[in-house]
């Protein structure tokens, strides 16, 4: 099996660039709005219409008086293109969530909006499932896709700085936050825009025309990272009413580890998932297997993402030092300069800097089963076999790799290059680089886990399928009474 044979489908772009954090995401998101001819969809977790897409420093807006709020530059643009119709789409149970902020959203961009804007609620998954695909699409031209929201706290600067005023939503303020997404053009945006047409379908129950439209909203201060590569599309969805399960994000992140040879290189909000864990525990085992270097926030942001994530996460992570024979595997958090824990909310792998893996899904179980999801994959290999520049692409990812290390450690991109040439192994030059105090990556402290937790054994917040969690409750309570 190879990469290409677990993903929906490959196709080339002409360009890709990385977008990593949400304050240059949503400069480049706004400047491709402002390009937008025919439509513009936004299908995600979360929206929020007072998310700020651009703050004074950012140079590059072919708009400047447009609105800097995320609900009134929309207003703006369709007024000024009365051709163009903007689309959004959001997790139902989100609303929940900030129930005060949508009712505003409904009022703002709902009810008493312009009707060039169709906001609509996705409700179609199991039971406590979640639509959790973060997109935009823009006249089917480019496409985004990342782990990024159109909220306010997701944006911040590489620098996080303590406390920047900008992060703020009036009175609330905002700590800091890591995020990456992908945008891209060519035949691999149509097909991410024919995967939000087909999410419009099954949520809403309209099929969306297809319009065929010469433009280019591609910003003209984003270089491109790639020129000219294949992309692959992953999917998670989970098996509801007609529609079958997919899991071909599990299949690229199972593929992925068992083809490593010297590391992973992984970002993520959760670390998880049972199939990941024991296919790293496997390769960890191996006396020249890959070094596995994972960075993580520091704790789950509310309550119940404390006891279930973090709760599963030190099953996780004992059970990969139990295994960890060869001392191969490391677990960090990021800090700024203030000693304050950056979030991670990126989902991200480099595997040996010939494949970047960049999309929605976590590494927990839900997002290989049960939740809907969408990554974007460049692979070396994939593109050696279509013709392209395998070898300018494995540098352009070890570049990318080099960047987010490079932010995290507080170093420039050089010294980390020159360290790695040096060290030879990818813990080897964390570790060098890694300092006690200010920009740096910190080892995660994780406590052993308890004996038995409930969330945990149940999968009640971390289900890897609509019937786990109804299965594994039946199973608990027959083993209680010894009847297992």
């Amino acid at each position: 099996m190879t990469i290409e044979d677990c993903c929906w489908r490959t196709q080339p772009a002409n360009r890709a660039a990385v977008i990593v954090d949400g304050a240059d995401y949503f400069a480049v998101l706004r400047e491709a709005m402002l390009q937008a001819e025919s439509h513009v969809y936004f299908i995600g977790w979360d929206f929020e219409r007072k998310a700020s897409l651009l703050h004074p420093h950012k140079t590059g807006d072919s708009d400047p008086p447009a609105p800097v709020q995320l609900g009134r530059f929309l207003k703006h643009l369709v007024r000024c293109k009365p051709d163009l119709t903007v689309r959004i789409l959001r997790w139902s149970s989100s609303v929940l969530l900030n129930l005060g902020r949508e009712i505003q959203t409904l009022i703002r961009l709902g009810w008493a909006g312009s009707p060039q804007i169709v906001y609509r609620l996705d409700g179609h998954h199991p039971t406590i499932a979640c639509h959790h695909q973060k997109l935009v699409i823009i006249d089917d031209r480019i496409a985004f896709c990342g782990s990024i929201d159109l909220v306010g706290n997701r944006w911040d600067t590489p620098e996080h700085k303590p406390d920047d005023p900008r992060r703020r939503r009036g009175r609330e303020s905002f700590g800091p936050r890591h995020e990456a997404a992908m945008v891209l053009d060519g035949k691999a945006a149509e097909s991410l825009s024919e995967l939000a047409r087909l999410r419009w379908r099954e949520a809403v129950g309209e099929d969306l025309p297809r319009e065929q439209v010469e433009s280019d909203p591609w910003p003209g201060f984003l270089q491109p990272d790639f020129l000219d590569v294949e992309i692959s599309i992953a999917r998670t969805h989970p098996e509801y009413e007609e529609q079958p399960e997919v899991r071909e994000i599990e299949a690229v992140n199972l593929e992925a580890i068992r083809c490593a040879r010297e590391f992973l290189y992984i970002e993520n909000q959760y670390f998880a998932s049972r199939q990941v864990t024991e296919a790293l525990a496997r390769r960890l085992e191996e006396p020249d297997g890959p070094d596995v270097a994972v960075v993580n926030p520091e704790k789950g942001e509310d309550m119940l993402e404390e006891a279930s994530m973090d709760a599963a996460r030190h099953f996780a992570v004992h059970y990969l030092r139990q295994h960890d024979r060869h001392g191969h595997f490391a677990i960090y958090t990021p800090y700024n300069e203030a000693n304050q824990a950056i979030y991670v909310h990126s989902k991200v792998m480099v595997v040996d800097d010939r494949l970047l893996r960049i999309g929605s899904s976590n590494l927990n179980n839900r997002s290989m089963g049960f939740d809907t999801e969408c990554d974007v994959v460049i692979d070396s290999e994939v593109n050696a076999r279509a013709g392209r520049d395998s070898e300018a692409i494995t540098a352009r990812i070890g570049d990318l790799r080099t960047r987010l290390l490079a932010e995290h450690l507080g170093v420039t991109p050089e010294h980390l290059k020159e360290t790695f040439k040096e060290q030879g192994r990818l813990l080897a030059t964390i570790e060098t680089l890694r300092t006690s105090s200010g920009r740096r990556l910190a080892p995660l402290e994780v406590p052993e886990p308890e004996d038995e937790n409930l969330l945990v054994e149940l999968q009640l917040g971390d289900p890897e399928g609509p019937q786990k969690p109804k299965r594994l409750a039946k199973y608990h309570l027959l083993r209680r009474l010894g009847l297992d």
